[in-house]
């Protein structure tokens, strides 16, 4: 576009000369004859500086260009010996035994960003649980004063604010005594000293988990040797 413009401001030029010398009379044109090649000269000049400085402005950015490709080239060059090397540790590692001997039956639960309820938290236990190991991990019937349960555990369930207290370990201990199956323990809020005491010496595994954002850990020893071992 500015080269057209040039040359028509060029053209112009020089149409306004021609018309100037045509329609002014011969005695005059010698007074005049020095400037009216002024135009043609700027038309000149300016194309100049518009020509240089697009060249300038091109060869700037093929610099520019070339630099950043260098830049990429080693990025990817960088990226690529990272991933080798990830590739290589993957290949060369040994599990230790408590991961050799977790055996998980399927993927953990998903994270539940708007909470869950009461009913919801057991269903999300019941997940982990089968996590855990325990393929025919179940929703307790209301009549076995568990939450949950399978052919070796039996679960209660606590998503309230409130930590955990002695008094529902106890119910729970009881509850095992009955069934002969070991019991678990599942809390958003964590437990009590004495209830972790309690768990303790009654040998009941407690975990806390975090609806939200989709995370179990164990709470005493009993819940981590499970959480890693798988039983």
């Amino acid at each position: 576009m500015a080269a057209w413009t040039s040359f028509l401001l060029l053209v112009a030029s020089i149409i306004w000369i021609w018309a100037t010398l045509t329609y002014l009379p011969i005695e005059d044109r010698r007074d005049r004859i020095d400037w009216l090649p002024l135009p043609g000269v700027l038309v000149i000049v300016l194309g100049f500086v518009y020509f240089g400085g697009r060249a300038i402005l091109a060869a700037a950015i093929r610099r520019r260009v070339n630099r950043l490709s260098g830049l990429t080239d080693v990025a990817c060059l960088a990226a690529l010996q990272v991933v080798e090397a990830r590739r290589v540790a993957a290949r060369e590692h040994t599990p230790s035994r408590s991961s050799r001997d977790a055996r998980r039956m399927g993927a953990a639960p998903s994270p539940q960003p708007y909470g869950v309820s009461a009913t919801g938290a057991v269903e999300l236990v019941v997940g982990w649980m089968r996590f855990l190991s325990a393929g025919d991990a179940r929703v307790a019937e209301s009549a076995t004063g568990v939450d949950a349960e399978s052919s070796a555990y039996v679960v209660r369930v606590s998503a309230g604010e409130l930590p955990v207290g002695v008094e529902a370990m106890r119910e729970l201990a009881g509850t095992v005594s009955v069934t002969g199956r070991r019991a678990l323990y599942f809390s958003t809020a964590g437990y009590t000293d004495e209830a972790n005491e309690f768990a303790g010496r009654a040998k009941i595994a407690l975990f806390q988990f975090a609806p939200c954002e989709g995370t179990l850990s164990g709470a005493d020893g009993d819940g981590e040797a499970l959480l890693s071992t798988g039983h």
